[in-house]
């Protein structure tokens, strides 16, 4: 009963507010930080890395969905990339053009970069396209691919899906 009189007063006392307010504080922080690392240059870094998974993920779940309707069985497949992602980047370009004794033209370009300031990331780079990664290969592990048409066909749907040689793409029947 001792114990419970003990934890009672010191819930009851300053410091027990104070520390209250030294974790809400703390929690508070933390929310704020991680609303400026999102902004921030290491976020979207990260943002590329986690933009080149989620498409590789996308077309191996498509390639995944091709496979089991052509087999009717279950099927896993790897989808690699040559690269990630690709941008460009808008830039302001100037060309000079002088002449020289009125027979030669001496030409001077000059390309800039266009950056957009904001308050929370200040001068980025505008980017005007984004280039998908193309595919280096692809593995299909199914049911049904020791038969050679089932193989065939599926070879043939991941050559039209991804526009790849049939030498990038290996499929192999499933134990």
């Amino acid at each position: 009963m001792e114990n419970k009189n003990n934890f009672s007063d010191f819930l009851s006392s300053k410091k027990a507010i104070i520390i209250a307010a030294i974790l809400f504080v703390t929690g508070l922080l933390f929310i704020y930080l991680q609303g400026v690392l999102e902004d921030g240059q290491y976020r979207k870094n990260t943002n590329v890395q986690s933009d080149a998974s989620l498409y590789i993920e996308q077309c191996e779940s498509r390639l995944e969905s091709i496979a089991n309707s052509i087999c009717g069985g279950k099927s896993n497949a790897m989808v690699t990339l040559d690269c990630s992602y690709e941008s460009v980047f808008a830039n302001n370009a100037t060309v000079d053009e002088t002449t020289d004794n009125g027979t030669d033209i001496v030409r001077n370009s000059k390309k800039e970069l266009v950056l957009l300031n904001t308050a929370q990331s200040g001068d980025q780079p505008v980017e005007i396209k984004r280039i998908m990664p193309k595919i280096k290969g692809v593995v299909i592990v199914c049911d049904g691919a020791d038969n050679k048409v089932i193989k065939d066909k599926i070879t043939n749907a991941a050559m039209c899906a991804f526009n790849i040689s049939q030498d990038r793409i290996c499929v192999v029947q499933s134990n």
